[in-house]
């Protein structure tokens, strides 16, 4: 899959991340947020992909680089670069 099929917004970002997911078949899929060390710091399950947004609180993340991984149940996986400024 192509990065460019999903974006993130703001980037930095402080409190919340809003994320536009992209057109899958798949209907399932798991948002990992990675710490720079490959500590799993957040999990959320979303049931629904097709180009929808969706809005992770940062709330209880520390500043600092991580990384963002939409996997699908199928296995088809995306990751970009967050900046989280606090």
């Amino acid at each position: 899959m192509e990065q460019e099929q999903w974006s993130i917004f703001p980037n930095p970002a402080q409190d919340y991340l809003e994320v536009t997911l992209p057109i899958w078949k798949d209907d399932r899929a798991t948002l990992h947020l990675f710490n720079s060390s490959g500590k799993a710091v957040l999990e959320e399950h979303l049931d629904v992909l097709n180009g929808q947004s969706h809005w992770m609180s940062l709330a209880k993340i520390a500043g600092g680089i991580y990384y963002l991984k939409l996997q699908t149940i199928e296995g088809q996986h995306l990751t970009k670069k967050v900046i989280v400024d606090k």
